[in-house]
């Protein structure tokens, strides 16, 4: 390898975009518990309030693997579905990647979900690319996802997925982010993986593959300066780059489509490299906006090209932000189509979506600081839950409005925090099949 290729690229991309897994930025505030016995004080009407006490299923513990009888209940709803997607409001919170995990633990032991899809880089996270390298837990985890992933709650799950590579059920872990994300996206990586699925391929090129990938690696470092910051600096560095990349990205891609044994693993990671791009063209010229749209396309994209080519026997399950996973607008202010929204006109009935939610304590931002839950106005989901008393409950719901039943306030906008620290509207029966809160939440045990 070129002493050019080993010394690029010392910057990786270790936490999300302002423009990506959701803005961490909110309003600060102290962690307030509702305290009250008054029903307008606890949240809504007293009819929501019956609602949530006689649908709410409480989820007995964050971690327990082995008593499985409330999962069982959330199986249940979940039905034959293909794809559950499982958000978050917020990407650092210790106990929302707890249940997730156990979640997914059990989705795959017991209902052959066999796919866990992660909201990080498709190149770095592809079970191919990693398979030969027999990566450690920890290795696998932190070359795999963005850095605000990396701790001890999500490395259970990712000591779990390596235990079962040697199993005849591999739990098998892909990413659908067009983003960067882990320390394994390096060109060098990158260059040596594509060379060596040329060479499997048998095809006679003589494009430079090493040139491409040093290019991309200076698109993506360069990315989150010119679209958030504003450095028009780099947005021209960008720009003068990217002719040659995408010329050159189209030529590898044709590489793997026309060949006569086509690697279809090659072929989606070379289109997600296409896409990539495509969102850079787009965050470069167009606004802050129009670049979370690029993305939620993409990365929709990305999980129907995985569900339809690389993995179209599996049932999958999706871990990213409550946004992403939105299959309706996700807020009154977010008026662009969502990756949920593109997985639910692509899948219909076969998709199943969850938002996860936190009532008091605090959560971690995307650099890790500390974000406090703020005060909860006494007609939100949040306060709605609380009539309960549970650390974790799951709270299924219909799409479709049922009379009699006291649902009105999920087919309506109703208040909900997003990262715990900002108020807004949302139609939960048209975004989620359910929510799963959590009564407080700690920030994470970072590696």
């Amino acid at each position: 390898m070129s002493a050019k290729l080993l010394g690029i690229f010392s910057v990786i991309i270790t936490s999300c975009m302002l423009s990506g897994c959701g803005s961490s930025e909110g309003e600060s505030g102290s962690v307030t518990a509702v305290q009250t016995d008054s029903a307008s004080s606890l949240g809504g009407e007293v009819a929501y309030q019956r609602y949530v006490t006689q649908n709410h299923v409480p989820l007995i513990s964050l971690t327990d693997e082995n008593s499985v009888n409330d999962l069982d209940t959330l199986a249940a709803s979940i039905g034959e579905r293909r794809i559950v997607q499982l958000g978050e409001s917020t990407h650092g919170s210790k106990q929302m990647s707890q249940i997730k995990t156990r979640i997914i633990k059990y989705l795959h032991k017991n209902h052959d979900f066999n796919v866990v899809a992660f909201e990080s880089s498709a190149f770095a996270c592809n079970q191919d690319v990693n398979q030969k390298r027999e990566l450690a837990s920890r290795d696998l985890l932190q070359g795999c996802l963005f850095s605000l992933w990396h701790s001890h709650e999500v490395l259970d799950l990712f000591e779990y997925i390596v235990n079962t590579q040697s199993t005849d059920r591999p739990l098998k872990v892909v990413g659908f982010d067009v983003q960067l994300s882990g320390l394994l996206d390096t060109p060098s990586y990158m260059t040596e993986y594509f060379e060596s699925a040329i060479d499997k391929e048998g095809v006679l090129t003589t494009l430079d593959i090493e040139s491409l990938f040093l290019d991309i690696a200076q698109i993506s470092r360069l990315s989150y300066s010119c679209e958030i910051q504003g450095n028009s600096q780099s947005c021209d560095t960008i720009l003068s780059v990217l002719p040659d990349a995408q010329a050159a990205i189209d030529k590898l891609q044709a590489l793997f489509t026309d060949s006569t044994m086509t690697s279809k693993t090659a072929r989606f990671l070379a289109t997600s490299f296409s896409r990539m791009l495509g969102l850079e063209e787009v965050r470069v010229g167009g606004t802050i906006a129009e670049g979370m749209a690029s993305r939620d396309q993409s990365m929709a994209d990305n999980v129907i090209q995985l569900a339809t080519e690389l993995y179209p026997n599996d049932k999958i399950a999706i871990w990213a932000h409550n946004t992403h996973i939105a299959e309706y607008f996700s807020d009154h202010r977010t008026q662009y189509p969502l990756m949920g929204m593109h997985l639910n006109e692509y899948f219909g009935d076969d998709l199943f979506s969850i938002g996860l939610y936190m009532n008091q304590g605090a959560s971690a931002g995307n650099s890790r600081e500390s974000l406090s839950v703020r005060p909860h106005n006494p007609s939100s989901l949040e306060s709605l839950t609380t009539i309960v008393n549970q650390d974790v409950l799951y709270l299924p719901f219909s799409k479709i409005n049922q009379p009699g039943l006291e649902d009105d306030w999920l087919h309506q906008p109703y208040e909900t925090k997003y990262w715990g620290t900002t108020n807004v509207q949302v139609e939960l029966a048209k975004v989620y099949d359910g929510i799963i809160m959590v009564k407080s939440s700690t920030l994470p045990d970072y590696l």
